[in-house]
Order: C-alpha cells, then structure tokens, then sequence
C-alpha cells in the first residue's frame, strides 16, 4: 500500500470516527443548549479550529432560534447543504 493510500485510509477512519461522534450527540435528543456544548466539544477536540467551530456553532444556534433545527434530521438535512 502506498504513502497516498495509506493517508486516505487514515483520513477516512477520521472521518467516520467524527461523524460518528456528532451522530451519537443527537439519537433521541432534542436540539438544546447541552446538545450544543456537545457537538462544541466534539468539534474541538476533532481539531476543527476555533474559528470554524465558533462560526458553525454560532450558524446552528441560530438556526435552532429559527426552529430549523428540531432532532437529528434537520441537522443531518443542514449537514447536505
């Protein structure tokens, strides 16, 4: 296996591992404040950055005051976006 496949290996368990972790955030919960200190941990522990994490964070709260973001669907839906 060669350095490029080796890296998009890595790269993919990555992933997978983080989108399994903001999954597991929202399974039979509703859209509230500690819902969203989660996902804020989750994002910067995944070395989102700070600056990434606080726009995305500051886009999905204000979302949620709009009532666009319910449960885990209209998050998944806002993810396709």
């Amino acid at each position: 296996m060669g350095f490029f496949d080796k890296l998009k290996e890595s790269l993919a368990k990555t992933r997978n591992s983080f989108v399994e972790k903001v999954e597991a955030v929202f399974v039979d919960r509703i859209i509230d404040e500690t819902t969203m200190e989660e996902l804020e941990e989750i994002l910067i522990m995944s070395d989102v950055g700070t600056k990434a994490t606080a726009e995305i964070m500051n886009a999905l709260r204000e979302r949620a005051r709009n009532g666009e973001l319910r449960d885990v669907t209209s998050v998944k839906e806002l993810h396709k976006k």
